[in-house]
This record gives structure tokens, C-alpha cells and sequence, in this order.
């Protein structure tokens, strides 16, 4: 037997041991398995007919059952054909590793540790990819200049506290630059051009800059060239597999000019325009290999696990910080939902940073436990952070009538959150 299918006979056996009534579950009734493709149906149109890429499971309070919620939610989505992940970004007691039997100190804190401690300030693109470099000076939140070096071509990609604001390719032909883009088009004249040029020359104003203040082309006129010209750059750049680079970390001067043909109006400006080009395929073999290292398996081939990892000592810091919105972001790219299992509402407010940057919320109330009064001010924390609110999923309620029931308990959770009036921790 090989080492894989020995580590998945143990993980299934695991699994059968586990307290936590699972979809997988044979002994369960079949109205178990079919409350959570209910669940799915309804998720699906709360979020407009759209299955959100990020999805939120919180409590008011602990010991209702949300962390068996999201597992459940994650399987029925995967055994539906979904790419799924499933994060634990509960930082103070996490559980999800116990139901797979995983190592909880390997996962999402480890991956935010080894990318915002990574070294960029010189390598080989082996190593570092293009898109590597991109996300993790993100992560850090630098600013300063790219330099990448690469068949004969030189490329500068410009950073302002962690975002991408500018992309030159410094050698680029003459015939493919903007300037000439725009003569071509009939946007402008050649001597236009030149004249714009000679203004150019001895400052760091970008020519797009120039033609508008020279009044000889209009904002709407050089939106579509210029996204254009920084989307074949970017892809350029993105497809880079070797190379070097270097990065000097350094403020930009307060005279530097992101092009803006709108002025800070409501319109198209550079900055945006670098967010919102397509780039098919990015060069990220050094996240890949981060990543991958740290992701868990489960027993539904398209779920993935990406454990708590080791406790910070600093979770609501960690969880609302740069460095894990650009993680969320490079995950999206590679799983088509993403279900975060978060602290309760009521307890802390680690599931409120996370709420504003997701797709949609779900919030598991248990039935007998949580009163009205707690669970209007849970919603009244989401509304707060600016949550989309999906539903409720009402847990362990009493169908006895209906022929079924069940019944689960999470003592270590309630022990953590909710101090005994003995003042004892064993949740008694």
C-alpha cells in the first residue's frame, strides 16, 4: 500500500471515530445530507442566482455548530462538482483539524509568515516568479521600483504601499508604444506626437499626461490604448519564466505622476487600469509551492483544507491585515468557492474583519441556546461592518416528530470562550 493511501485509510478511519455528524455519514438519515443541498439551493439565490467565491460562517455564539456547518456546506458543494476550499480562520481555537485529523500547525499562518518574511531584493525568476513578486510585495506593503531583467528587455514595475501603480517596459520598439498606438489610430497627428515628446523630454511626466494637459486628446479618447498598452505589458511580464530582477525599496517622489485622465474624477485612471486588465496566466511557482505545501486533503477529491496554523499572538491584527486579503485573492484564482470558518460574533470580533470581504454570511444559530436578543446583535455587528447577511441556518432543531434527530455537543469550544461561573476551564 502506498504512503498516500495509507495516510487517506487513516484520515477515513479518523473520520468514522469523530463525534461530528458529517454528510459522509452513513448511519445518518438521509434528510441530513439533503438540509445542507437545501442550504446550497438557498445560498446560491440569496446571492442573486451567483455562487459567492467567498463565504462566511460565523455564530453569535460558541457551541452552535458552525464549524460543522462549514464542513458540511464545503463536502455538499465539492461532492457537487465545486472546486472548494475550506479555511479555518479561527485563530484562537481552532477545529476544523480535528475532524480530518489534520495537523493544525501547518496552514494559513505559516503561508502569511513565509510570504511576508520573503526576500525580494534580488533573485532569479525560477525562483520568484513574476506574479510571485507582484503578490508578495502586495503582502509587505512596499513601495519602490521593480527591475526585471529578461530576453534583452527591461521592465519597471512601480509600488506604493503594497499596490501596482505603474508598469514601464522600458525598451519597448518604438512602433508599440503609446505615442504611436495613438497616431496609427487617428487619435492624434504625428506632429502632435512630436511635439508632445519634445515637451517630455527632461521630466517625468508620462506623454498620455502631456497630450491631455496640451488639450490634444480627450480622457475617453486614450482609455482604451492605454489599457491596451499596460495589458500587453503586463502579460509580457506575467509570462516571464527566466530573468532577474531586483527591487529597491523606496519611497516614490511626492512630483511622481500616476496618470489620471480624469483628474481623480470618476473615471479611468492608471492605477484602476492596472487592476482591472486580464492577465490569462501568472508565473507564480514560488506561491504554488507555498501553498501546496500547506493545503490538506479531505475526503471529497475537490475540497481542499487549509488549517489555522500555528496560533498568532495577534489574531485580529493577522486577520485584518494586507497580507491576508492578497492571499484571499490568489486563492480565488484557483478554487471557485472559498468557505471561512470564523470565531463567533459575540465573542470577538474576528468574524467582522473578515465579514466585509466576502461574497455573503451565514449566520448558524442553534435552536434552545442563542435568544432573539443575541441573535439580532450578531446581525447588528455584520450590518455594522457591512456584511451581505445570506441566512440563517437553524441547527439543532427537533424534528422527533418528523422521524429524525441529532445531537452534538462542543464542550472544548464553550470551555475557551465562556469562562464557568466556578471559574474552572473544563466547560462543566
Amino acid at each position: 500500500m502506498s504512503e498516500s493511501a495509507r495516510e487517506d485509510r487513516k484520515r477515513n478511519t479518523h473520520l468514522a471515530r469523530r463525534p461530528y455528524p458529517l454528510v459522509l455519514g452513513k448511519d445518518l438519515s438521509p434528510s441530513f445530507a439533503e438540509s445542507y443541498r437545501t442550504a446550497q439551493t438557498n445560498i446560491h439565490y440569496a446571492l442573486n442566482g451567483k455562487f459567492g467565491k467567498l463565504l462566511l460562517v460565523t455564530s453569535s455564539l460558541p457551541q452552535e455548530g458552525k464549524t460543522t456547518t462549514a464542513v458540511n456546506l464545503a463536502l455538499t458543494m465539492a461532492e457537487g462538482g465545486q472546486r472548494v476550499l475550506l479555511v479555518d480562520t479561527d485563530l484562537r481555537i481552532p477545529s476544523i483539524y480535528k475532524i480530518f485529523g489534520h495537523d493544525r500547525n501547518r496552514g494559513l499562518t505559516n503561508i502569511l509568515m513565509e510570504m511576508y518574511g520573503a526576500d525580494l531584493t534580488g533573485g532569479d525568476l525560477s525562483q520568484y516568479g513574476p506574479g510571485d513578486l507582484v503578490s508578495i510585495l502586495g503582502i509587505q506593503g512596499k513601495s519602490g521600483l521593480l527591475n526585471i531583467s529578461a530576453n534583452g528587455d527591461i521592465y519597471h514595475l512601480i509600488f506604493r504601499n503594497g499596490n501596482l501603480v505603474d508598469v514601464q517596459w522600458k525598451n519597448r520598439p518604438v512602433e508599440d508604444r503609446l505615442g504611436s498606438i495613438l497616431v496609427e489610430s487617428g487619435r492624434i497627428t504625428a506632429d502632435q506626437q512630436a511635439r508632445a515628446l519634445k515637451r517630455q523630454v527632461g521630466t517625468q511626466k508620462k506623454l498620455g499626461s502631456i497630450l491631455l494637459n496640451m488639450n490634444l486628446i480627450s480622457p475617453q479618447e486614450i482609455e482604451g490604448p492605454l489599457k491596451l498598452h499596460l495589458s500587453e505589458t503586463l502579460q509580457r511580464v506575467y509570462s516571464l519564466k527566466s530573468g532577474a530582477f531586483y527591487f529597491q525599496d523606496k519611497s516614490l517622489p511626492d512630483d511622481y505622476q500616476i496618470l489620471d485622465p480624469h483628474q481623480g474624477g470618476n473615471g479611468f485612471s492608471l492605477f484602476n487600469g492596472i487592476r482591472e486588465v486580464a492577465v490569462e496566466k501568472k508565473n507564480t511557482p514560488f506561491i504554488d509551492q507555498r501553498i501546496s505545501m500547506y493545503l490538506q486533503n479531505s475526503p471529497v477529491d475537490n475540497l481542499k483544507v487549509l488549517n489555522s496554523g500555528p496560533i498568532p499572538s495577534n489574531p485580529m491584527e493577522l486577520l485584518g491585515s494586507r497580507r491576508l486579503s492578497e492571499l484571499i485573492n490568489i486563492l480565488k484564482e484557483k478554487f471557485e468557492v472559498i468557505i471561512f470558518d470564523s470565531p463567533p460574533l459575540n465573542s470577538v470580533s474576528d468574524a467582522c474583519i473578515l465579514s466585509s470581504r466576502v461574497d455573503g454570511v451565514i449566520l448558524v444559530v442553534r435552536v434552545g441556546r442563542t435568544n432573539r436578543r443575541g441573535v439580532k446583535k450578531a446581525k447588528q455587528h455584520l450590518e455594522n461592518a457591512g456584511a451581505k447577511i445570506c441566512g440563517v441556518i437553524l441547527n439543532r432543531l427537533d424534528l422527533r416528530k418528523g422521524g429524525y434527530y441529532y445531537n452534538y455537543y462542543y464542550r472544548y469550544y464553550y470551555s475557551h470562550y465562556q469562562q464557568p461561573k466556578n471559574g474552572s476551564r473544563d466547560g462543566k
